[in-house]
């Protein structure tokens, strides 16, 4: 494991190596969890980076994410989110929906993307860099424990495949409104490869997941490898904030 550790390691440093020595000043969006903390353990020592995490006053994506950057010793920008602020940039994902998809969000997307939409609008750096594609890659997602071996691989492939065909465009599409280009080092070609061939013990031991990335993180020394996973709607707070608005019936989406 070792090994396969180390090697994804050097394809994310050479992705990453790519875009910032191209792009220059970049930033990260950063949770405080285990993919976000490996890019930026990664980037700290080869660019110049800045940490900015979104969610809602006491959100458990902005105290992970203080205790991240100060273990990393890198500067964190917190972007605290009103329902306000929440109810305004589902407003601006409707708008963005209509403009490149010819519909509304559903209630899903609304929640999955305003965090994104907000975070786009308060960074100030032009490249933006992203942990997306880790969870299908790797089986991060909660569903993935409770699949039968049989059907795991699967799906998995099946997801990082939607995500490659479709996900990814789409939330490189909502970047471009804002004028940024989302860079998404875990989707590297040769990540894709490794993830695609290796085992699914390293994705998946037990009710454990994201095993190998867990030793990645362990190899750069990050308390983040014994993370649990938490979905940005939930780890921002801005799920709850959306909920409160429904009550208000302020909202508008795809059913």
């Amino acid at each position: 494991m070792r090994d396969l550790s180390k090697s994804i390691g050097e394809a994310l440093i050479s992705a990453l190596a790519r875009s910032i020595e191209v792009n220059g000043n970049s930033a990260l969006l950063y949770s405080g969890g285990l993919d976000s903390s490996i890019i930026a353990g990664i980037s700290s020592s080869r660019g110049r980076i800045k940490l900015y995490t979104v969610g809602t006053e006491g959100s458990r994506d902005i105290l992970e994410a203080r205790k991240g950057a100060s273990e990393l010793g890198l500067e964190l920008t917190e972007v605290i989110a009103s329902d306000e602020d929440v109810l305004i940039s589902c407003h601006r994902l409707n708008d963005i929906f209509a403009k490149r998809l010819g519909r509304r969000p559903t209630r899903l997307e609304l929640s999955i993307y305003s965090p994104m939409v907000f975070a786009l609008e308060n960074v100030s750096e032009k490249v933006v860099l992203s942990g997306q594609g880790a969870d299908e890659e790797f089986g991060g997602y909660s569903r993935y424990l409770r699949m039968d071996r049989s059907v795991l691989a699967e799906a998995l492939n099946k997801d990082l495949d939607d995500l490659l065909l479709n996900g990814i465009r789409r939330d490189a599409s909502i970047a471009s409104e804002f004028g940024k280009t989302l860079v998404t080092p875990f989707l590297s070609t040769a990540v894709v490869s490794m993830a695609r061939e290796m085992p699914l013990e390293l994705k998946i031991d037990g009710g454990t997941n994201k095993v190998i990335l867990r030793a990645v993180a362990a190899m750069l020394g990050l308390s983040a490898a014994s993370a649990h996973k938490k979905a940005m709607q939930y780890g921002s707070g801005f799920e709850k904030a959306i909920k409160r608005l429904e009550h208000q019936s302020v909202l508008w989406y795809s059913t």
